[in-house]
């Protein structure tokens, strides 16, 4: 009997697997920490493991650890050293693994996936050097979907592993270079160092370029000649042929021609259908795209959907298909939103005489576009990614849907000569614009025209108006701007942007580059740009997909970037000077908090090596004390233009993850501070009590008299706070109102054991038992019902059975007799 070792790449995937493959009979164990599930199939004995991602990672030797100038260079030459990050799970495998005859690697297919898997066979190999090796391969974690791939098994794919290999190591040279000596020269160490990347820098170059395009926009200002038109009790905006005017004497000479008019005449009309398709479907860009337009981060919508590709729910994430592969059965999957809250657009789409889905133009063979892999009521699933999940359902549905369908109206009416353009667009079927309301089209209404008809005038107008400067990248234009300019992976782009977040070289809203991101970027660019330029990357990614193909060496690929990176250091290094004056004259723009009001210095953010940070007068030491404490999490911004209006000291931005920015007064003994923080009386002492944050930048209510009393509260982690409420009535501590978007208000005692907050949970308790025992009867009578159905659908097929074998015996005997009666009669011999 075959024993089989699988890995799979997290544990959630391990327990889906396990749980498949088991038919849910297995035995959970642990060994040294680690879960192990085993079960018996009819081919052999199993184990699945779950890793953490990868296991082991690229580093550089101990001797190269400490940072200093005089030692990158040796960065350019030392070979990185391979250093296992998760002992305890490879401790597990590597003292298991001689139970097994084969290992089956059911990591994620990418190339991620690919090395995570060459990783893992590499530890298990040096204690079971003859274990048989094979792959499994799926894009969704659905019955049907393991069952397949292993049933069919490969073999792992080095050339696809080497590539990721060859991204590690060029993105771990390149990091630490560059990140140790622009940090060194800025003298930024310890947790404020500043980071360069390969891809994270000209993604950054992208934002900073386009934040100085709009702050260096100078609007020039155009004509527009438009007027409004009536027929009948139908009134519509037309406007001239021309268009826009930037020079302001051409537009006025048409308007004297025109002023006063009453009417005009149409000239021409014509009316035509239009038809507009449906959406593609989901890669993994599109998909990004458009979740965060609703709202949420790229970094938590790919946290979403990992988490629904683990439970089964929708397909692998990672993907740049789109188009859905032959058999996928897409006419049977709609069919099972049929039993969902899914099932008025399920039924809308499979009522069409043809059932064909869009295409998109990259067509790929490892994963198919993202769809939902399971039926199920997204009130099942947490808020977010109950949205997500619902995103998923309707554009899988929408690019089965039909065309929506349109009327379109244009013409043209002759004013005094001139001509003016009529525009109309309306909407006569929606098509599957009623099952994806992402997408809401805009409509003008235009009457029906007929040319020489006098058409009447209400008003013309000359519109002076401004160009406009370009927007703000939002998280999804900005990743759409990456994958067409080649700038990272579908898998790490996300990833890239929630870097430039944590480094804060932008802030949370519209993307907008802080004054050391900006000097970083200028830095680079002015004394090594080949680092900003997306070109640079671009390259790059291509050698990389030709190591994954075996059209280039891993070596060769790893020597040219080398090369590169060697030349733009080279470029920094011969202008250190000038590197240096621009970033410490941007951080301290950046940490300059406004003037001191003690002797009229300078108050400055300043950070310890181990994080700590504080407000300091640049007189101090010296004539000055002056010095105040900041909360220890949260992201801080100076704030020199909102000085506080009651003490008058500076005030500061802090903002925590998931909040708006609140103005903070650095004076803990301004009453502006205790207006903002003060939230009631302590009950244990009488002290005030105020808001605070831990030092995971967590909120909670504490006491002012800590730490002779140690008072506190809990308090919701999201949405805006409204504290100024009366106490609680039962146990007199603060009451707060929670405002967080996409749910109403909620106010609540900060008590969690106030009495009134536990009659609360009992009547909630209360209504998830009602709704779970309504649940569970529903359930039941679907199960009779379906029992019942079963037992009906056996009879009639018993029935049909019983007859048609009936039938097959009445013809038997018709024949029979038929051959009988055909037959010669013996009649004995002849007579003589």
């Amino acid at each position: 009997m075959q024993r089989s070792l699988v890995v799979a790449e997290k544990f959630n995937t391990a327990l889906r697997i396990a749980v498949v493959l088991s038919d849910g009979h297995m035995q959970r164990s642990r060994v040294e920490g680690t879960n192990v599930f085993r079960f018996e199939r009819p081919d052999g004995a199993y184990a699945v493991v779950g890793l953490r991602g990868h296991i082991v990672e690229l580093d550089y030797p101990p001797e190269l650890a400490e940072w200093s100038l005089e030692s990158l260079p040796k960065l350019l030459e030392a070979a990185p050293l391979k250093r296992v990050t998760e002992g305890s799970i490879v401790g597990t495998l590597q003292s298991i693994v001689r139970e097994f005859d084969r290992v089956i690697l059911a990591t994620d297919f990418d190339r991620e996936g690919e090395l995570i898997g060459l990783e893992c066979l590499e530890l298990l190999q040096k204690v079971h050097p003859d274990i048989e090796v094979k792959r499994a391969r799926y894009s969704a974690l659905t019955r049907d979907a393991i069952e397949q791939s292993f049933a069919h098994l490969e073999l792992l794919d080095r050339a696809l592993a080497e590539a990721a290999e060859a991204r590690q190591e060029i993105d771990l040279v390149w990091g630490a270079l560059l990140t140790r000596y622009i940090s060194l020269t800025a003298n930024q160490r310890g947790k404020g160092f500043l980071s360069v990347g390969r891809v994270q820098t000209p993604t950054l170059a992208l934002l900073v370029e386009r934040d100085q395009a709009i702050k260096e926009f100078q609007p020039t200002p155009y004509w527009q000649l438009v007027a409004t038109a009536r027929k009948g009790t139908e009134t519509f905006r037309i406007t001239h042929e021309h268009g826009t005017w930037e020079v302001q004497a051409e537009a006025d000479r048409v308007f004297a021609k025109v002023a006063g008019a009453t009417e005009g005449s149409v000239a021409e009309f014509k009316e035509e259908e239009t038809r507009r398709r449906p959406p593609i479907p989901f890669s993994t860009t599109l998909f990004v795209a458009e979740a965060t337009r609703m709202g949420l981060g790229a970094s938590m919508v790919m946290r979403i959907a990992e988490d629904l590709y683990t439970q089964g729910i929708i397909s692998y994430p990672r993907t740049d298909n789109t188009v859905y592969p032959r058999g996928l059965g897409l006419r049977t999957l709609a069919e099972k939103f049929r039993e969902t809250p899914f099932k008025e657009a399920a039924d809308f789409v499979l009522a069409q005489p043809s059932f064909r889905a869009t295409r998109g133009r990259i067509e790929t063979t490892d994963h198919p576009p993202i769809y939902p892999t399971a039926a199920i009521d997204p009130k099942k699933l947490k808020p977010d990614a109950a949205r997500i999940y619902e995103l998923v359902v309707r554009r899988f549905l929408a690019t089965v849907g039909p065309d929506a369908i349109g009327l379109k109206r244009t013409g043209k009416i002759d004013v005094r000569g001139e001509k003016f353009d009529v525009h109309g667009q309306t909407i006569t079927d929606p098509g599957w614009y009623r099952i994806y309301p992402y997408y809401q089209p805009e409509e003008t209404a235009v009457p029906v025209l007929a040319v020489g008809e006098t058409i009447g005038l209400e008003e013309i107008k000359l519109q002076q108006e401004e160009t406009k400067p370009p927007r703000r990248y939002t998280q999804g234009t900005l990743i759409q701007e990456m994958e067409r300019l080649g700038l990272g992976t579908k898998s790490t782009r996300h990833d890239v942007l929630q870097k430039l977040f944590d480094r804060h070289y932008i802030n949370q809203r519209g993307l907008e580059p802080t004054t050391t991101g900006i000097a970083v970027t200028e830095a680079l660019k002015a004394y090594a740009p080949l680092v900003t330029r997306p070109e640079m990357t671009h390259q790059l990614e291509e050698d990389m997909q030709r190591v994954a193909e075996s059209k280039k060496p891993k070596a060769e690929v790893l020597s040219e970037s080398r090369e590169m990176l060697r030349e733009a250091y080279l470029l920094l290094a011969a202008n250190t000077e000038g590197v240096r004056g621009t970033l410490t004259g941007a951080l301290d723009r950046q940490h300059f908090v406004g003037p001191c009001i003690k002797c009229g210095g300078a108050l400055r953010i300043q950070r310890s090596p181990r994080g700590t940070r504080w407000v300091q007068c640049s007189n101090n030491p010296g004539n000055c004390t002056a010095s105040y404490s900041l909360p220890s999490a949260g992201f801080i911004e100076p704030a020199p233009d909102f000085l506080c209006g009651v003490c008058k000291v500076p005030r500061v931005k802090i903002v925590f993850r998931g909040q708006r920015p609140d103005l903070y007064c650095i004076n803990p003994e301004c009453t502006e501070h205790d207006k903002a923080f003060r939230i009631g009386v302590c009950p244990a002492c009488s002290k005030p009590l105020e808001i605070r944050y831990s030092f995971l930048g967590k909120r909670f209510v504490g006491c002012t008299g800590y730490p002779e009393c140690r008072t506190t509260y809990p308090l919701p982690q999201r949405g805006k706070l409204e504290k100024d409420q009366p106490p609680c009535p039962v146990c007199h501590a603060p009451v707060v109102t929670a405002i967080e978007a996409g749910r109403p208000p909620w106010t609540l005692c900060i008590n969690p054991n106030c009495p009134s907050r536990a009659v609360a949970e009992k009547a909630k308790k209360e209504k998830a038992e009602a709704r779970a025992e309504a649940k569970a009867v529903a359930a039941k009578a679907k199960k009779s019902a379906a029992r019942a159905k079963g037992k009906a659908a056996r009879k009639d097929g018993a029935k049909r059975t019983a007859s048609a074998r009936a039938t097959g015996s009445r013809r038997r005997r018709a024949t029979a007799s038929t051959e009988t009666a055909a037959a010669p009669v013996d009649t004995g011999p002849a007579p003589p």
